[in-house]
């Protein structure tokens, strides 16, 4: 223990802190019972190319190249992980940034790389085409987009988030509401009844105008928008449920900065309460990022606020195999008195 179902590295992501081979070593030293590899599935187009990419002259080719010599390298870890003592399961995190690199991700698990890849992670990062994770600029710019409003731009990220999880139906769900991301940097400030954008300065002084990043993400979804927002969030929750998917406890939230690890914790809490899995990752980008943030999360998140009785992870089902013989995966549970007992947490 513990478990990651969601991680990265420099070795096949500019924005990675650190090589996988660093990562794999230090898995090891810390008895990670399980780790799934999930570098990002490639782009469509370059014009989705983040910056770092085209400062190193990268294009299209060169990231399925890289998926390439990605899936390589993890396959001659598997065929000796016998002897390494944790569990390593070969996924990818799906680039779902509009309809078209959805059906894109489509394609390619289910022709390109079918039988190379034992899970998707699925996850949104855009909205209106423009990253909304990279930097607050980009942020506001993808809600400005959105008519202006505050509100659409969330109803088009959880849209979005459907439509993702309709036609991948991926197995794990990458930190589910990743707009809480910025919330607390953006200066920009809403109509509280309507959620546009308000740029009128005496306007702003007016009693329905607040300031977005005195909200949480929770308050939009079960208060200020919640005719709105809540059947959105409700009707993913229970296509993930029905469908035997999960939630993962991303702490990469924790390390940048959020109160919460994703999802936040009214979030959770609805998601438990509805019957909903929960998994967890870090999300690392490197050795710096391995397991940061885990004994807090779960002592104030886990164990605390959420008091879940059941984490569950991803094992493989050895009598069932994907067509190059590596073992179809399936969730596996495990009780919080196993869970608080393992030996990492005394490491």
């Amino acid at each position: 223990m513990p478990f990651s179902h969601h991680s990265h590295s420099k070795t096949f992501i500019s924005h990675g802190s650190g090589p996988l081979d660093e990562v794999i070593t230090n898995v090891l030293k810390k008895k990670f019972h399980t780790f799934c590899f999930t570098e990002h599935m490639p782009r469509l187009s370059s014009k989705y190319l983040y910056p770092e990419e085209i400062a190193d002259k990268q294009d299209t080719s060169f990231l399925k190249n890289q998926f390439e010599a990605y899936l390589k390298t993890v396959l001659d870890v598997k065929a000796n992980e016998k002897n390494l003592g944790t569990n390593f399961i070969i996924g990818t995190e799906c680039e779902c940034i509009d309809t078209k690199h959805i059906k894109y991700a489509k394609e390619m698990f289910d022709s390109i790389y079918k039988g190379k890849l034992q899970f998707l992670l699925g996850s949104v990062h855009h909205v209106n085409s423009l990253d909304i994770d990279y930097d607050i600029e980009t942020y506001d710019k993808s809600i400005l987009a959105s008519s202006n409003s505050f509100l659409q731009f969330l109803k088009t990220y959880f849209g979005l988030q459907y439509e993702m999880l309709t036609t991948l139906n991926p197995k794990i769900i990458g930190h589910f509401d990743l707009p809480s991301l910025f919330l607390n940097q953006t200066d920009l400030v809403i109509n509280k009844t309507t959620g546009k954008i308000i740029d009128d300065y005496m306007e702003s002084k007016k009693d329905y105008a607040i300031r977005i990043k005195d909200y949480s993400i929770d308050d939009f979804v079960f208060d200020i928008y919640k005719e709105e927002l809540l059947p959105l969030v409700e009707k993913n929750f229970k296509y993930i449920i029905e469908n035997n998917l999960a939630l993962e406890i991303n702490t990469s939230g924790l390390r940048k900065g959020l109160k919460y690890p994703y999802p936040s914790i009214g979030l959770a809490k609805h998601f438990k309460n509805l019957g909903g899995k929960f998994v967890l990752s870090d999300d690392s980008h490197g050795l710096n990022q391995l397991a940061t943030n885990y004994k807090k999360c779960k002592d104030e998140y886990i164990n605390g606020e959420l008091k879940l009785d059941t984490v569950y992870y991803l094992a493989e089902v050895e009598e069932q195999s994907l067509e190059d013989g590596l073992p179809k995966v399936d969730f596996k549970s495990m009780t919080i008195e196993e869970f608080n007992n393992q030996q990492f947490w005394n490491l």
